[in-house]
Formats: C-alpha cells, sequence, structure tokens
C-alpha cells in the first residue's frame, strides 16, 4: 500500500467535469491525434473552476482547494472491471515514483468516479480499499 496523502482522495463527481458541447468534436469526425494532443497543451496551466466534490469519507472539497501545484486527476467509474484497475494501479506506481523523486507535497492526485448515479461514496471508498489505495488527512 502506497500514501498519497490526500492527494489521493478518491472523490465522487457532484459536478460535471466534461467539456461543453462546443469543445466537442463531431460524432461522424475522424480522430486526429496530433489535434488531440494540441488541444491537450492548450489546456495545461489554466486554473481549473471551483467544482465541488465529495471524498471517500463523504466531506466536501472544492478543487480551488487544489490550485498552486500539479493536479493529477484520473477518471474511473467504480463498475469498470477491464480498464479502471489496472490504469490505478499504473498511476499509484507513478505517483510513489514521483513522490520519491519530488516529494508528495509538491502535487496532488484526485480519482474522479465519473458515473453519478453509481459512485457513491461507499463505492469509491470500497474501489480504493480493493486497489490498495492509503488515503491520508490532507492539509491541502
Amino acid at each position: 500500500m502506497i500514501s498519497v496523502r490526500a492527494l489521493a482522495r478518491v472523490a465522487t463527481a457532484l459536478g460535471c467535469l466534461s467539456s461543453t458541447p462546443a469543445e466537442a468534436a463531431p460524432a461522424s469526425a475522424s480522430f486526429d491525434p496530433g489535434a488531440a494532443i494540441a488541444v491537450a497543451e492548450q489546456a495545461m496551466g489554466r486554473t481549473i473552476g471551483s467544482y465541488q466534490l465529495v471524498d471517500s469519507n463523504g466531506l466536501r472539497l472544492s478543487l480551488r482547494d487544489y490550485r498552486g501545484k500539479p493536479l493529477v486527476v484520473s477518471l474511473i467509474y467504480t463498475a469498470c472491471s477491464s480498464v479502471c484497475p489496472p490504469t490505478t494501479q499504473h498511476l499509484i506506481d507513478a505517483v510513489t515514483e514521483a513522490g520519491r523523486v519530488f516529494g508528495l507535497h509538491r502535487f496532488a492526485v484526485l480519482t474522479v468516479g465519473f458515473d453519478a448515479r453509481n459512485d457513491t461514496v461507499a463505492r469509491m471508498a470500497q474501489f480504493a480499499s480493493i486497489q490498495g489505495i492509503k488515503l491520508v488527512a490532507s492539509s491541502r
């Protein structure tokens, strides 16, 4: 198990974190990896909104509380059995190594459940437990 402070607070979104319809690509358009990378690079460094979340303990938090240092957001859904668990395991490995190299206090990590109906506080806590995410209180 790793200690990711509550830098790895498992959260379930109360608000929508998806892009607005104006930013969404038309369904008929073919995927252009270069364009996707360009859009992602333009987003880097921008200030994120004050979206409200609920952590795996049922406590409210705001994304604005994480301003001032890099924030990694991992989107999962708790019923996912194919992609989300290995992605989370790779993220744990990356966070462990980044923590060793840079220090865990230098960045924050949130795992956000995007299935608002099913990713309840209890299911997010269970996902964290099954994946071996050790939550530690954060002073943010």
